[in-house]
């Protein structure tokens, strides 16, 4: 095993969150009386901070997406948060690499309440050293790079030769690159269709497992 520290993006990486993402966006456009954004659209939302895909994707003014933001976290709680699934194989992947020593912690840009709700939920919090998320109480949140480096900060880091950053968006490519890791896409998410700068490329969990262990 050459990677002894690990970290982990959460939407379309560890789980498949899109259903309850998906239907929330749909729900807090409705309450706004905006159009149902595409599908196309939708799948750009997994990943990103919410506040900044509103205007960005849908082009609403900081108070519309402020406002939006605040309906959809409120209905994600709500109906949102289990309308999701483990990958299949990723557990497994977890326990296994945990029993090799590796150490492993979760850099997202999801409210870090709600993963760790689906980490005890899906049973794979005891794989996880820390958890590192956004504030929900901040509409802006910290960056990828800077959940990453706090990350790394808490879990005492020295040497970045043996520690990866694995994510399905450019935000986590981003994150990987400027605090000096290695980065592996999650290409089974939902961020990459074609192959970004990265260690490994995995269209798939096996293929991630087999590249790790």
């Amino acid at each position: 095993m050459n990677y002894h520290t690990i970290l982990w993006d959460f939407d379309g990486t560890l789980v498949d969150t899109s259903p309850g993402i998906m239907a929330c966006i749909c729900y807090a456009c409705a309450q706004l009386k905006q159009p149902e954004p595409e599908k196309a659209v939708l799948r750009k939302f997994i990943g990103p901070p919410l506040y900044d895909s509103f205007q960005a994707y849908l082009g609403y003014s900081p108070p519309l997406a402020e406002e939006a933001t605040r309906i959809y976290r409120k209905y994600y709680e709500k109906d949102g948060l289990y309308q999701s699934n483990i990958y299949p194989g990723m557990k497994d992947l977890l326990k296994d690499l945990c029993s090799q020593g590796a150490h492993h912690a979760v850099t997202t840009l999801k409210p870090e309440n709600t993963a760790r709700q689906l980490l005890n939920h899906f049973d794979i919090a005891q794989y996880f050293t820390l958890c590192e998320g956004a504030d929900p109480s901040k509409m802006k949140s910290r960056t990828k790079t800077q959940i990453a480096a706090d990350a790394l900060n808490r879990l005492g880091v020295k040497d970045k030769s043996h520690t990866i950053l694995i994510g399905d968006t450019v935000f986590d490519e981003q994150g990987a690159k400027e605090n000096g890791i290695g980065f592996v896409a999650a290409a089974y998410g939902f961020g990459f269709s074609t192959p970004p700068e990265c260690l490994f490329y995995a269209e798939s969990v096996e293929a991630l497992r087999n590249f790790l262990l």
